[in-house]
């Protein structure tokens, strides 16, 4: 019996091997080999994530500049910090999984950005918070399930950062309650409450 052309060498072997490990559902990741197929809804984590941080990061860029108020400053600070690790982690797992993530936001965060865009004082900061609240909300209905059902490498991620979306969601409620309406002191403030 004639035996295959493929391990008729060690060479001819390991080009086959690595033709199915590559072709297959693995790829080779610095020397391991990394299961590419992933539940959609790991993948769908994945993008949503990537998506909330880059809006969370835009949104923050533009409380930084608009708001006169320190603590909405220091509150969109960290989210920039913190987004963008949370970000850059999460492209390079996205990478490893040879999970393609957005690299700009979804027209929805966009439109959102718009009317931050637009609007200044009162409006600004209670909008922003709000915004922050309701982000990070949403995000932790997402990340908490991840934590829990995610696919192994997946989950380590979730959990290892679902601290960051919690603390900001703790801070935004705290700067929601600290701020009172005689913090605003920008001349549209004085017709909000009217």
């Amino acid at each position: 019996m004639k035996r295959p052309a493929y391990t008729s060498s060690p060479v001819g072997l390991a080009v086959a091997v690595l033709t199915i490990l590559l072709t297959g559902n693995f790829v080779l990741t610095a020397g391991k080999a990394v299961a590419t197929d992933l539940p959609e809804s790991d993948k769908d984590f994945m993008v949503n994530a990537a998506e909330y941080s880059m809006a969370e990061i835009q949104l923050s860029q533009i409380a930084v500049q608009r708001s006169t108020i320190p603590e909405i400053k220091s509150l969109a600070n960290l989210l920039i910090t913190d987004h963008t690790k949370l970000l850059n982690s999460l492209r390079q797992l996205g990478a490893q999984r040879n999970v393609a993530l957005p690299v700009d936001i979804n027209s929805g965060h966009r439109s959102t950005l718009a009317k931050m865009q637009a609007m200044n004082g009162m409006r600004f900061n209670r909008t922003f918070i709000n915004q922050v609240i309701d982000d990070q909300t949403k995000l932790g209905k997402v990340w908490l399930p991840e934590s829990r059902e995610g696919t192994h490498d997946i989950r380590v991620w979730a959990i290892s950062t679902i601290s960051a979306v919690q603390r900001h969601l703790g801070l935004a409620h705290d700067v929601a309650r600290d701020i009172e309406p005689g913090e605003y002191n920008s001349v549209d403030d004085a017709n909000v409450n009217k």
